[in-house]
C-alpha cells in the first residue's frame, strides 16, 4: 500500500497468434487490461508504435524505451566455416518466417542456414529441414550463451528477421535481435513493418523485405549478393551506429519516469 507501480508493457499482448485462436481468452485479458491499465503510476513500452496503440487502447500516455543492449565486450572470434551463413537468433514461435525461409534454402545454395534457439516449433522445423533438398546446410544450435551468440552472430553474413503480419503483435513489434545484429556488425533482413522501416531508414544497416515468401527472401538475398558496394555499405552502418545503441543511453528514460513518480 502506497507503493508506486509501472505496468511495463513488452507487446501487444492480446494480439499474439496464440490468442488469436482463442476469442474467449483474449477477451478477458483485454478486459484485464481496461480495468486495470490507469491504475498504474506510469507505463512503458518498447516502440513509439506500441506507445500510441497502447495509449489510444487504454487512455492513458505510455513512454517508449526500447530493448538496447548492454555496451559491453563481447566475443567476436573467428569460427571456422565450410560456407558463409545466414543467421537467425531468437525463440522458434509460430510466424517468425522460418518455414519460408527453410524453403528458400534450396535456391540459394551458396550458404548455410544457422537457427539458434528453441521454441513450440523445433520439432515442425526439423522436420521440414529434414524434408529439404538443403538438409544438409540447414543447421539448427539449439539455445546459447549470449556471448556464444554474438560470436556466431558476428561471423554470420546475414542476419534474418522474418515476421508475419497476420498478428499486430508482430507488425508492431521491435524485435532484440534488430540491435543485436547491429552490435554484431550484422547486415540484417527485415521486414517491411513500421519499426524496422524506421531503423532501416534512419541508421541503414539493412534490407527491408516486402512480402514474407520464399521467392522474395530469395531474390533480395540474391540481389544483395550481387551488390557488394551496397552490402558493405550496411557492414559499416552497423559499426558506426552501434555505440550510440546501447542501454546506456536508454536507461536515462527509465530514470526520467522515476522522477515522475
Amino acid at each position: 500500500r502506497g507503493s508506486k507501480t509501472i505496468h511495463d508493457a513488452h507487446e501487444l499482448f492480446t494480439e499474439v497468434p496464440e490468442l488469436l485462436k482463442s476469442p474467449f481468452k483474449r477477451w478477458i485479458w483485454k478486459t484485464i487490461g481496461k480495468m486495470t491499465m490507469k491504475g498504474f503510476d506510469s507505463r512503458i513500452t518498447v516502440n513509439h508504435s506500441l506507445a500510441m496503440i497502447l495509449g489510444d487502447a487504454y487512455g492513458c500516455a505510455f513512454t517508449p524505451i526500447r530493448n538496447l543492449p548492454i555496451d559491453k565486450e563481447l566475443s567476436t572470434a573467428k569460427l571456422e566455416f565450410q560456407r558463409p551463413y545466414i543467421w537467425y537468433q531468437g525463440v522458434l514461435n509460430q510466424g517468425r518466417g522460418l518455414e519460408e525461409m527453410i524453403t528458400a534454402m534450396t535456391s540459394l545454395p551458396d550458404f548455410d542456414l544457422r537457427i539458434a534457439g528453441e521454441g513450440d516449433r523445433s520439432l515442425t522445423l526439423r522436420h521440414l529441414a529434414e524434408k529439404s533438398k538443403a538438409k544438409d546446410r540447414i543447421h539448427f544450435q539449439g539455445w546459447m550463451h549470449p556471448s556464444d551468440m554474438h560470436s556466431w552472430a558476428s561471423n554470420a553474413w546475414l542476419g534474418i528477421n522474418l515476421l508475419d503480419d497476420s498478428a499486430s503483435n508482430y507488425y508492431y513489434s521491435l524485435a532484440n535481435r534488430t540491435f543485436d545484429y547491429v552490435h554484431a556488425e550484422l547486415p540484417a533482413l527485415h521486414m517491411d513493418f513500421p519499426e524496422y522501416r524506421t531503423i532501416i531508414e534512419k541508421y541503414g544497416v539493412g534490407e527491408l523485405l516486402t512480402d514474407l515468401s520464399s521467392d522474395c527472401i530469395v531474390s533480395t538475398i540474391q540481389n544483395l549478393m550481387a551488390d557488394t558496394h551496397k552490402y558493405n555499405q550496411y557492414r559499416t552502418a552497423c559499426k558506426k551506429v552501434k555505440e550510440g545503441l546501447t542501454w546506456k543511453s536508454e536507461s536515462e528514460k527509465i530514470m526520467d519516469v522515476l522522477k515522475t513518480l
